[in-house]
């Protein structure tokens, strides 16, 4: 059974999931990520994202994120097909809605 993705807001991953025991991945490219990022989030590029899987743990939850949000979903549908993680979070409207909400960057 694969798992399901969760899609939230930026506002809903700061209520949800900030001070929680997960993992924040940025799948944009090193130079999106260095030009500002969702505070927390480390980068692992979608273009990366299969050779690094090993370094996902797979037992808390994966948020992932990227500039709108379509590549961090490509990403959760290719995490979601190999059935190994335990929760699987899409930020919806990307860093761009992370940064029109006025949240903290890195």
């Amino acid at each position: 059974m694969t798992v399901a993705i969760q899609n939230v807001t930026p506002a809903e991953y700061v209520a949800t999931y900030l001070g929680t025991d997960h993992i924040f991945i940025d799948v944009r490219e090193v130079h999106e990520y260095e030009d500002g990022f969702a505070q927390g989030a480390i980068n692992i590029p979608l273009s990366e994202l299969q050779a690094r899987r090993s370094e996902i743990p797979t037992d808390k939850p994966v948020v992932l994120i990227c500039q709108r949000g379509g590549r961090s979903m490509n990403a959760a549908a290719f995490l979601a097909g190999t059935n190994e993680y335990a929760a699987l979070v899409n930020v919806d409207g990307g860093t761009s809605a992370w940064m029109e909400d006025g949240l903290p960057l890195g």
